[in-house]
């Protein structure tokens, strides 16, 4: 049994090389992205799409089913850069940003995928802060897990970097939302940049999170996909696997593209490694 039940890759339309995103992620037409992917030793997408400019569901899931690849999660984190933010401190920016939020999971809800609630949610320029946050947070989580429950999918709250979010940077805030908010709509999910960076360390967030992520983001060190820098420049995929099967972590995972080089031969390299080390060789 493998702790990684389907591998994604981060993939966005060329459009997104206008947000300057974070990470590297993968770039091409709806019609070739799915495929594109495939031949990287993808199963399917996590999928960022433009909050401006969101894809036709049916255009999407068709270039996916062509290409026999799924759509595993709809990335939110297109939303900053164009200004949103679903904890917005505006009132009305804010319930723009909700109401994109929602067309998201409409979108996820079509394809077959689930959501993800990462940077979407604001940083500590653009969200709520003080005794504002936490009623407005709540209200928010309520609405759109409601929404979800009505669209056949859930949102993943992702703890994460305090460099990228205002609020939940630890796993056990994640968790504590989760229980709040009481709903098949709204989960969790984790990041292993974030367990390396921000957590004691990787196994307590692991334990941390009882079981309750189905979805984590694969990195190595600064955000390089797994497997692909010298052994020194890696995490101890051995801990993360041991911290999986521990905890009873399994489900899908995503991973990057590399910053520069060989794209596909690095691409590759790293597929093969996560499919050896996460999923063939696991358990």
């Amino acid at each position: 049994m493998s702790l990684i039940n389907s591998l994604l890759v981060f993939s966005s339309t060329p459009d997104v090389a206008e947000d300057n995103f974070v990470v590297p992620v993968l770039t091409e037409s709806i019609e070739q992205l799915p495929e594109r992917a495939k031949q990287l030793g993808f199963d399917g997408l996590e999928f960022l799409p433009n909050p401006n400019d969101i894809p036709d569901a049916e255009k999407l899931l068709s270039s996916a089913k062509l290409a026999g690849a799924n759509i595993g999660v709809i990335n939110t984190g297109r939303l900053p850069p164009k200004g949103y933010a679903i904890l917005h401190k505006d009132a009305k920016q804010r319930r723009k940003s909700i109401d994109i939020f929602k067309r998201f999971i409409d979108l996820a809800g079509f394809v077959g995928a689930r959501v993800g609630l990462g940077m979407a949610r604001g940083d500590s320029k653009t969200a709520a802060s003080g005794a504002d946050l936490i009623p407005i947070m709540h209200d928010v989580f309520s609405e759109i897990a409601e929404h979800a429950v009505a669209a056949g999918t859930f949102v993943m709250l992702e703890p994460a970097d305090p460099g990228y979010v205002a609020a939940i940077l630890r796993v056990k805030e994640a968790v504590e939302q989760v229980d709040k908010i009481k709903s098949s709509g709204f989960s969790m999910m984790l990041d292993t940049y974030q367990l390396d960076q921000v957590e004691n360390s990787i196994e307590e967030g692991f334990e941390h999170a009882k079981g309750l992520a189905t979805h984590i983001h694969l990195y190595d060190h600064n955000h390089w996909p797994p497997g692909v820098r010298e052994p020194e420049h890696r995490l101890d995929w051995s801990v993360i696997c041991s911290a999986m099967e521990r905890y009873g972590f399994s489900g899908s995972g995503s991973a990057v593209l590399v910053p520069s080089g060989d794209i596909d031969a690095s691409t590759k390299k790293s597929t093969a490694f996560m499919r050896k080390t996460l999923m063939e060789g696991a358990r």
